[in-house]
């Protein structure tokens, strides 16, 4: 359908103080026949950008190059169909990564994941041959083992609502609850399933096809789907996540039992948008109207593990644990430059959340690049009931001396977490 327009936009053509109708075909494609079925605004941001590098006078121009290497030019002859060909002919079958914008360490995240995917199914088909041929006693041992374990490492209970009297304003002290409320609900069923399992495969109980079909889920070190479905979002194997958990949980334990912290674990919440939602209510005397506000971002410059916030801040909140990915913080320029040779991910330092009135905005926040920031690294969404993504929280405008189109391109962002 694009090239079809395409062909009828060059063919109909008359201006000619401009070769190519660019503008036309930029508002066509991105915007209405190919971009309109784009729902997500970072993949029509990037989609933009891509068209703005091809549709541009710059293109016609014999050699011009369409990547940073140079490895991808225009023809250098007058335009025949003979230098076209030739030169589709000199082009890699594969593309790389640079053409499209990406480091050179993207690379090798593709290649460590493609990888470890082959690994996984040639040792699922190991360990299948291995049943076959041994029995299954080894295997209920281990599992049995396993379950064992890591029932050992679900903590009991995260207890009452908070009882201290500095843990946090209304709004927090909400958000809080209702945190604790949800991590007992998974406590509760992590227990109960692994308790089953474990039963089951000591012959107390019947194996259902159910609990069949989570122990096959252990052995591969997987969440099992009846646990994920009570879990907030994540990627990471069984072990991982459990481990996970347990430091979650102590974050929210001590912050019941004690007082609230000086800096908060972001990717600890089971919904980040509640807890930043009671950060804004909490500092403007308008609760309905505080949600119209916006947040100043202020990256400390600071050591990323002990952070600035050894006090709570006033207005706002200092968050730590974000990762950047594609891209890394550089104190002395205070500000995103390229990540290190085979590094994707990089810690964020710590920084601060201040809610402001929309018109206090600074003026550096046009220059800055508006960093995407997710709960993990698939990116991709599901829409709820509201119509939130479950995935994507916001925007935050990160300083760089590199312009925006530069990381747009990288696809950098940042992560709450990160997989194994």
């Amino acid at each position: 359908m694009s090239s079809h327009h395409l062909v009828c936009l060059l063919d109909n053509h008359e201006d000619n103080q401009q070769a190519a109708p660019f503008r036309a075909i930029k508002l066509c494609v991105g915007e209405y026949i190919y971009g309109g079925h784009v729902l997500d605004n970072m993949d029509r941001r990037l989609l933009t950008l891509i068209l703005d590098r091809f549709c541009r006078p710059d293109v016609l121009r014999p050699g011009h190059a369409l990547s940073s290497s140079g490895e991808f030019r225009m023809p250098l002859q007058d335009g025949s169909r003979t230098s076209w060909l030739r030169t589709v002919e000199a082009l890699p079958v594969a593309a790389p990564l640079e053409f499209l914008g990406l480091h050179d360490s993207a690379t090798i995240e593709k290649n460590k994941r493609e990888t470890s995917e082959l690994l996984i199914a040639v040792f699922s088909t190991e360990n299948n041959n291995n049943k076959r041929h041994l029995g299954a006693t080894d295997t209920f041992g281990s599992t049995i083992d396993r379950s064992d374990a890591l029932l050992g490492l679900i903590p009991p209970g995260l207890g009452e609502p908070p009882k201290a009297k500095n843990t946090g304003s209304y709004f927090l002290i909400s958000v809080l609850a209702q945190e604790l409320l949800k991590y007992e609900t998974l406590l509760a069923i992590a227990r109960h399933l692994l308790s089953s399992i474990s039963a089951a495969l000591r012959g107390r109980q019947p194996m259902s096809v159910s609990l069949d079909k989570m122990t096959q889920e252990i052995e591969k070190d997987k969440i099992p789907p009846a646990w994920r479905r009570y879990s907030y979002l994540s990627r990471s194997g069984l072990l991982s996540y459990v481990n996970d958990l347990v430091l979650r949980c102590n974050f929210f334990l001590s912050w019941s039992t004690k007082a609230a912290p000086s800096i908060y674990w972001l990717g600890a919440f089971f919904s980040p948008r509640a807890f930043l939602s009671a950060i804004r209510m909490n500092h403007f005397t308008a609760p309905d109207n505080s949600l119209l506000m916006e947040f100043d971002f202020r990256f400390l410059s600071n050591d990323v593990s002990t952070g600035e916030g050894s006090e709570p801040a006033k207005e706002g909140a200092y968050i730590r644990g974000i990762q950047i990915q594609s891209a890394r913080w550089d104190v002395r320029r205070q500000g995103l430059v390229e990540c290190l040779p085979k590094t994707q991910f990089s810690p964020a330092p710590v920084m601060w959340f201040k809610p402001i009135d929309p018109a206090e905005a600074s003026s550096r926040a046009n220059a800055s690049f508006e960093c995407a920031l997710y709960r993990t690294t698939a990116r991709r969404s599901v829409f709820s009931s509201d119509g939130l993504s479950t995935n994507f929280i916001l925007l935050i405008k990160t300083p760089s001396p590199m312009p925006p189109s530069h990381w747009i391109e990288r696809g950098t962002a940042m992560l709450l977490q990160l997989d194994d």
